[in-house]
């Protein structure tokens, strides 16, 4: 019953830190604290072994949603992380194109072929 008190107590800890608004200067603080909560909450389901009273059943049903509100959550982060990563790339070459617009134009202009010999 210890551990499923346990399971209860980081799985709502997670939630609160998952529901934060995350801002670009402290996100990896708060991910470095969700790290550490998937961490503990991972070794905690390890240890939880079946049979299951009452009250852990219950406990149980208690926290699934919460868990699928989690997943949905951090699904969001991560979707939001990968279309920063996105954009930043989209800049460096905006930027690369833009203090060297010839970069990348290869033609044969001006070039002469003789073919004679």
């Amino acid at each position: 019953m210890e551990r499923m008190e346990q399971l209860k107590t980081i799985t709502y800890e997670l939630r609160e830190c998952v529901s934060e608004s995350f801002s670009t200067n402290d996100r990896e603080k708060k991910m470095d604290e969700m790290n550490q909560l998937l961490e503990k909450r991972a070794h905690i389901l390890e240890s939880i072994e079946p049979p299951y009273t009452e009250e852990e059943q219950a406990i149980g049903k208690e926290l699934l949603p919460i868990d699928a509100e989690i997943t949905e959550k951090m699904n969001a982060i991560f979707s939001n992380i990968k279309q920063e990563i996105r954009s930043v790339k989209k800049q460096k070459t905006l930027n690369k194109q833009y203090t060297n617009p010839y970069i990348n134009v290869v033609t044969n202009d001006g070039t002469y072929w003789d073919k004679k010999k």
